[in-house]
């Protein structure tokens, strides 16, 4: 009989004596009581001892393996390490518990009873003598599955389809098994190799819940490259105190191709902290030492977390240290350090309340680490880690907003309004993606630029000079007592459809605004007698249009240069004919407001603060 009988001296002795093989499974009560004790990893040991390099054809044991409690029923949690562990080459082999209970009363005992009515297990009460063990195994042999004697694959998934492992009841140790879960498939499936996770592969290897997800869900290594790709390049700084267990490897590797100089990690002292004050002080100092576009911050930083509400947790107050907060006992709103910087939060809730109050702290996306109760989608893998390379490619899209915060906070006295009008351009930005920036790019410029008119509007900035003139155009002809004048005019004007807009400056000088093209404004000077051997039959009135007004505040107050006046005829250009009106100047599919045009108007405007 090729057969092991697995025991603790709970058996007959006539049985023990005369079976061929046996295995005793001693675990007393004083080993059990022995600190950091596991009967798990003890277990797996055993097991993996007595069936690794051997083949047996049927397994026998008891439904209990405990000396002092008969209630515990360690021979079935034994036999489903048998089931749930392929490495030591019996998961399919089948399994006989002997005990006098029926499979019924077990099951009314534990929640692992559920095991004993799947394919492959069979229980028997006739154990006294060799002979009745004889008669389960030719029975086995010879009816169950007479030509290969093992379990097929569509058995094993029935099997696991059927039992159930409750997760661990501790909420601090349910939650690293959640998050280590995450880490485990995220690291799989990209395929990193890094000692932290084979550290913690050996160390999980054991458990019994984390062999029965495993086999419950498979990891899927099929991702293609491109589907974890991120596109967008910035400054990333990642804060999560298992950063050394393997997290770093995993974002690493998330962001291949990225310059070493650009990433920044910080978490790995945390577990030396004695409070979580400390641990935000020092993320404070990293983010203001880094100088960071995003911030990948995991939400319970210390072991303290584990036992407050979310708004006491050291991620959340991280995250308002950056974004600003209303301070209820002192009634009054506390700045962030910079709400421009884009942070995702990391965790391994999926709770909506936390959510909605991290969303209401200001955070710019959320990253929900892949849970045991999440991942009964087999494509849920694939889709996290494609969901966190979008998150973080939107957030570095929006990563000029942190250039944007400066701004903000300064005071404009001439223009009461401005601040309440940034504030409204800040929330526009914030909430822009790659894939619908358009209209909400279009709106905040608008608002940009009526600031720039505002400000110049200002009898205290701007002041009207009397400039005699007489202007002529289809080419342009200008009577000034000087024999030059300056024109701004873009490098590529459409004959036959030029459209002119002359304006004076005070001493004698004018700027010239006309369609323009997509190219790059340049800034040229003509003389007077060029313009009158075209001779223009059309007339027009000199205007200060707010164009005029804004370069001549500019070129005085500021001493703008040509470079500095073109990209402010380009503003103006841009503001009537794409956000202001549609004019068909210019293809919107071929030219947009794009984030590098939002941050010159802010910089045109950051000139004007007082």
């Amino acid at each position: 009989m090729k057969a092991l009988l697995i025991h603790n001296d709970n058996l007959p002795d006539e049985l023990i004596d005369n079976f061929s093989t046996t295995e005793k499974f001693d675990i007393t009560q004083t080993k059990m009581m022995e600190k950091g004790f596991s009967f798990d990893k003890y277990a797996h040991e055993e097991l993996a001892k007595w069936l690794k390099n051997k083949n047996y054809n049927v397994i026998f044991l008891p439904f209990s393996l405990s000396d002092n409690n008969y209630l515990e029923l360690t021979g079935l949690r034994l036999g489903l390490h048998i089931r749930l562990t392929k490495e030591i080459n019996h998961a399919d082999t089948p399994i006989v518990f002997l005990g006098y209970e029926t499979p019924e009363q077990i099951t009314r005992l534990t929640y692992l009873g559920n095991f004993l009515f799947t394919s492959g297990v069979f229980c028997t009460d006739k154990f006294n003598n060799l002979s009745d063990l004889h008669k389960q195994y030719s029975w086995i042999s010879s009816k169950w599955r007479p030509k290969n004697n093992k379990l097929s694959e569509e058995d094993y998934k029935e099997v696991i389809s059927r039992i159930y492992v409750e997760p661990p009841a501790n909420y601090t140790f349910h939650h690293s098994i959640a998050n280590e879960w995450a880490l485990i498939r995220w690291a799989e499936a990209l395929e990193v190799k890094a000692e932290g996770i084979h550290k913690l592969n050996i160390e999980l290897e054991s458990s019994l819940y984390f062999k029965y997800l495993k086999a419950k869900h498979p990891i899927s290594t099929n991702i293609a490259q491109n589907d974890y790709a991120i596109l967008r390049r910035g400054r990333m700084l990642f804060v999560d105190d298992e950063i050394e267990k393997g997290w770093g490897e995993v974002f690493k590797k998330i962001c291949d191709g990225f310059p070493a100089s650009d990433l920044e990690f910080v978490g790995k002292e945390f577990k030396t902290k004695s409070n979580k004050e400390e641990v935000v002080e020092e993320v404070k100092d990293r983010i203001r030492a880094f100088n960071p576009d995003v911030i990948i911050l995991d939400l319970r930083l210390h072991d303290q977390d584990f036992r407050l509400a979310i708004s006491g947790m050291t991620g959340f107050k991280i995250l308002q240290w950056v974004k600003g907060y209303y301070d209820n006992d002192n009634k009054k709103v506390v700045s962030g350090y910079n709400p421009g910087i884009q942070v995702v939060i990391v965790s391994a809730s999926n709770k909506t309340w936390n959510l909605q109050a991290l969303q209401e702290a200001g955070a710019d996306g959320f990253i929900n680490k892949e849970s045991p109760e999440n991942s009964v989608d087999d494509d849920f893998t694939t889709k996290s880690l494609k969901n966190i390379c979008k998150t973080i490619d939107d957030c570095l899209f929006r990563k000029f907003l942190k250039d944007f915060q400066p701004l903000r906070k300064s005071t404009f006295s001439l223009a009461s309004d401005t601040s309440s009008k940034l504030e409204i351009v800040f929330e526009l930005l914030r909430k822009v993606r790659p894939e619908n920036c358009v209209t909400n790019f279009r709106h905040a410029y608008l608002l940009l630029y009526q600031i720039l008119e505002n400000f110049v509007k200002s009898d205290k900035v701007y002041k009207t000079y009397d400039v005699k003139s007489e202007i002529k155009h289809k080419s342009v002809v200008v009577k000034l007592d000087n024999s030059e004048v300056e024109v701004y005019s873009p490098c590529d004007m459409i004959p036959g459809n030029i459209r002119t807009n002359i304006t004076l400056k005070r001493d004698g000088r004018f700027f010239f605004q006309t369609s323009m093209s997509e190219k790059t404004i340049t800034a040229a000077t003509f003389n007077v007698d060029t313009f009158k051997k075209d001779g223009f039959n059309a007339k027009s009135q000199t205007k200060e249009t707010p164009l005029f007004k804004i370069i001549n505040v500019f070129k005085e107050r500021y001493s703008y240069t040509e470079e500095e006046c073109d990209q402010i005829i380009m503003a103006t250009y841009l503001r009537s004919n794409l956000c202001g009106h549609v004019t068909g100047n210019i293809d919107p599919s071929k030219r947009e407001i794009s984030s590098d045009d939002i941050l010159c108007l802010i910089e045109h405007i950051s000139k004007t603060k007082d």
